[in-house]
């Protein structure tokens, strides 16, 4: 079990399972000895989320597949005198000069991170004047645990992975993060405010709790 303990605002313990490892982020009040009084409550929860099956290691071959905001798409590797990545209606073609599977797991990667710039940008755009709110900036990080980040100043991060999963299930991270720009905490309104803008966003958390891990490249 790895700990973290946050001295700003988290008021409240949160478990988190990632590559089978259970993470804990705590509050620098909350005591060993409560945590485990706080796995042990959970075990029923914590069994269930390690019998889940992990997303299958990528081995970056022709005729592999790969997900778009939801949908499969075959990967197709062809030799090119430089390194670009196109989507057809059914194939994700990689073109690069050496096919390996490194050269082709960076060039998806970079490519992947590429749409989440323009994608999420957009969706930004789309809701903000809806719940009236601004960020200062859009990010686009790699994080192992989170979706998205609101940050104190008005910046908000996505983690790009999330344009692997369906589009509702992007929009409700979306709407997400620019509700903390009205209610930075998860609170009861912040709960009552991401409904009103998205009706289905219980569904969109029980499946990134039984879906996030296969969002992976």
């Amino acid at each position: 079990m790895h700990i973290v303990r946050s001295a700003r605002r988290r008021k409240t313990v949160q478990l988190q399972i990632r590559q089978q490892q259970i993470i804990c982020r705590a509050p620098q009040h909350i005591t060993n000895a409560d945590i485990l009084e706080i796995l042990a409550k959970k075990s029923d929860w914590i069994t269930q989320q390690l019998q889940r099956p992990l997303a299958k290691p990528k081995q970056y071959i022709d005729g592999e597949v790969f997900y778009y905001l939801g949908q499969p798409y075959q990967l197709h590797l062809v030799h090119g005198t430089r390194t670009q990545v196109q989507r057809s209606t059914d194939q994700l073609i990689v073109a690069t000069p050496q096919t390996t599977p490194d050269q082709v797991k960076t060039s998806l990667i970079h490519w992947y991170q590429q749409q989440a710039v323009a994608e999420l940008s957009s969706r930004v755009a789309h809701y903000q004047g809806q719940i009236s709110v601004s960020p200062t900036r859009i990010l686009i990080k790699s994080y192992k645990t989170r979706w998205g980040v609101c940050h104190a100043d008005g910046r908000i991060s996505f983690n790009w992975r999330i344009i692997l999963a369906p589009s509702a299930i992007v929009d409700y991270v979306v709407i997400h993060e620019l509700c903390h720009l009205v209610h930075l905490n998860h609170s009861a309104q912040f709960w009552q405010l991401v409904q009103q803008h998205n009706p289905n966003c219980q569904m969109a958390r029980r499946w990134l709790r039984q879906h996030g891990n296969t969002l992976e490249i």
